[in-house]
């Protein structure tokens, strides 16, 4: 009976604490001396088929590293690098050992961040690159201090072009980075895409406040950069944002296929009012963009924005039923107004 009692004993021991038998025992492998521990506590790199016991008691080696970023230590990746960053190709063993280094801190024409590589996100932050001393996909992330951008197209918040722009288009040109940092306007539309009157006649008055020269053979970019042909119909294409663009922009005569047509009465910013269709093309049709009525009363006259010959770029009164080479102006509505 008494040795019944001695055998469960230890039996009960064994089968309770089962690791702890082989933890903390030295082990010696190729790449480093260290301590048998279990691979979820080592505070280095595991190195398996060095220690005794279960698979997950592997020898915990503790190493330096020296990247471009900074010094480290060697660890598994899933173990994470709180605080920092991995760095691969600076520690001996398997791929899923790295260097891991606390990241310096950066500062660049958007605001100041830490150098992190760009493998391990930037949340609620944008990367910026050449402004950390590592390879080139470690790059400063910069967090919640991008700066707002104003654009014809809305206003915004300076991104880079790589984290994208959910539910808006990116616009150059408005913010103090790189190239490839550019103004996120939220509800920005793309090209073809359902686009609203107020950025229609945002557009416009972008050609409009720069008094753009009329021509048939020149083209002058959007507030994307995207050039536009600078004639009637060039100018509205590119309110609409529509394709193609350049030289090869829609003409009076293609452009009642996106635009259907309305009565006067429906009108609103953002339609067109114009002598299209075939027989119109050349300088026999000509296109104009609404702007507002002059009285909302009588609606015998109205505000536009156009390009056109005499002007180039302008803001004009125009009078219901105008005509060109003998064709009477009517209105149309594109098909992608909101």
């Amino acid at each position: 009976m008494h040795f019944l009692e001695v055998t469960f004993a230890l039996l009960s021991v064994a089968a309770a604490t089962p690791t702890n038998l082989f933890t903390r025992t030295s082990c010696s492998t190729p790449d480093g001396s260290g301590t048998c521990l279990s691979t979820s506590s080592c505070g280095g790199f595991s190195v398996p088929g060095y220690c005794p016991g279960p698979t997950n008691i592997q020898c915990c080696v503790s190493k330096t590293c020296s990247t471009p970023s900074g010094s480290g230590s060697c660890k598994n990746t899933g173990n994470g690098c709180s605080g920092g960053s991995f760095i691969a190709g600076y520690c001996p063993g398997p791929s899923t050992v790295e260097c891991c280094v606390s990241m310096p801190s950066c500062s660049t024409p958007s605001g100041s961040g830490t150098c992190k590589m760009t493998s391990s996100g930037c949340s609620g932050g944008s990367f910026i690159p050449g402004y950390c001393p590592g390879p080139v996909d470690e790059q400063c992330c910069v967090v919640n201090s991008m700066p707002s951008c104003s654009t014809p197209s809305g206003s915004g918040t300076c991104k880079m072009t790589s984290s994208g722009c959910s539910g808006g288009s990116f616009i150059p040109g408005y913010c103090p980075g790189p190239v490839d940092e550019q103004c996120c306007v939220p509800g920005a539309s793309g090209f073809n895409a359902p686009i609203s009157r107020s950025e229609i006649i945002s557009r416009g008055e972008f050609w409009v406040s720069r008094h753009i020269s009329y021509s048939q053979s020149a083209t002058y970019p959007d507030p994307e950069g995207t050039p536009y042909r600078t004639d009637c119909s060039g100018f509205v294409s590119m309110c609409l944002h529509i394709t193609p663009t350049g030289l090869n922009a829609l003409n009076t005569v293609s452009l009642p296929e996106v635009a259907n047509r309305i009565t006067w009465d429906e009108l609103q910013p953002g339609d067109l009012v114009g002598t299209l269709g075939p027989g119109t093309g050349g300088n026999a049709g000509h296109v104009t963009l609404f702007h507002s009525w002059v009285d909302a009363t009588t609606k015998t006259a109205y505000n536009s924005l156009e390009c056109n010959g005499g002007d180039g770029c302008v803001a004009m009164q125009e009078r219901i039923g105008w005509t060109d080479s003998g064709i009477k102006a009517e209105p149309y509505r594109y098909i992608h107004v909101e």
